[in-house]
This record gives structure tokens, sequence and C-alpha cells, in this order.
């Protein structure tokens, strides 16, 4: 593993992280108000969310702190979109979004590989995983408090399926655009000229 040879700026950080976090704002508003990708009934209230991607390509090109302020910004604009469960549902978005950079985070850790699609592929894996594991409990515990969806109940079991399955669903949706962006050439030669290539020295030999 080789360290950047360009080290970005603290002031060139803090305003990548308020440009994607603007880029993120605009997403979260385009998902929730105009396009309104849902998912399938009776979980319909779950919605793809577009404003995760600049999330995601904020930590790979920048860092996991870059990354986790964009997820903040983003968490920040929920709040002030109209949700049927206000607070609660910005938090258990924000919820998710830092489950999924902590599975991509331990999977670029643990990955031990020059394959940048090889390495996608099993952070992904490993972030649908630990997202729609750790978000059942909340889940859970929101169904049969807010909803009345009685305990141990089929109803509810189906519903926790569901949402599983959604959470699972929005990671590729997250990370297939993300990993297209880093691989375009064009991009990548933006990236390393400005210091921007954490997901590359984080890789143990060079990629080709």
């Amino acid at each position: 593993m080789t360290k950047p040879k360009t080290v970005m700026p603290k002031s060139r950080e803090i305003a990548a992280i308020g440009l994607f976090g603007a880029l993120s704002i605009i997403l979260t508003v385009i998902s929730n108000l105009i396009l309104k990708l849902a998912f399938v009934p009776p979980v319909n209230y779950l919605l793809f969310d577009f404003g995760e991607i600049p999330v995601m390509i904020s930590f790979l090109m920048i860092g996991p702190r870059s990354g986790a302020s964009v997820a903040v910004i983003e968490w920040l604009a929920l709040n002030l979109l109209p949700t049927s469960t206000p607070l609660i549902g910005p938090l258990f978005k924000f919820m998710s979004v830092m489950l999924t950079l902590c599975g991509l985070w331990i999977g670029w850790k643990i990955v031990r590989t020059s394959d940048l699609k090889m390495k996608f592929g099993i952070s992904s894996a490993v972030s649908a995983v630990l997202r729609a594991t750790v978000m059942t409990i909340p889940n859970a515990a929101l169904l049969v408090l807010f909803f009345g969806l009685p305990d141990f109940s089929r109803t509810l079991y189906f519903f926790l399926e569901l949402t599983a399955i959604f959470n699972v669903l929005q990671v590729p949706f997250d990370l297939v655009p993300t990993y297209i962006v880093v691989q375009l050439p064009q991009i990548r030669h933006m990236l390393r000229k400005n210091g921007m290539t954490w997901f590359e020295w984080r890789v143990p030999k060079k990629i080709k």
C-alpha cells in the first residue's frame, strides 16, 4: 500500500464536503418530492434515495470523515422535508447510511486485493448485510410502537423482511453509480491531481 502522492489541503477538503453536501441535499429533495422511487406495498413509504450517492463518493474519494460529514448534511436536509415519521424517519435513514459507510470501510480494510471491482463487490456485500441486520431492531421497535403492529406476529415479520430487502437493495443503488464514477479515466485523473484518492491508496497494489 502506498500513500497518496498529493494530500488534499484542509480548506479544499472542507470545500469538497460542502459541494458533496449540497449535491446530497439536491438529490435528497428529488428523491423525496419529485421522483419518489417507492418500494413495494405495504412498505411503499420506503423511498430509494439518490442523496446517499454523494455520501459514498465523498467517503471513497476523500475518506471516512468526509463521508460521515456529508451523511450528517443529508440527515439535516431530511429533517426539513415532509415525512410520515418526523425526526424518527430521518434518524433511521441516517443510521442506515452510517451502517453502509461502516460496512464499506470494513470491506475496504479487510479485502487485500488490487482488483477494484472485487473490493467494491465484497464491501457492498458487507454493507448490505450490516445495514439490513442491524436496522432490523430499531425498525421492529418503530413498527410496534408507532404503527401498532402486534409483537412477534406474522405481519411484523413480513414488514421487517420487506424492509430488510429494501435496505439490501439500497446499497447497490448507492454503490453501482459510485463505482462507475470513480472508474471514469477523466475522473481518476482529476482525483489524483487533487489528492482525492482515499479509495486508491487503500489498495495494496496498483489498480489496473
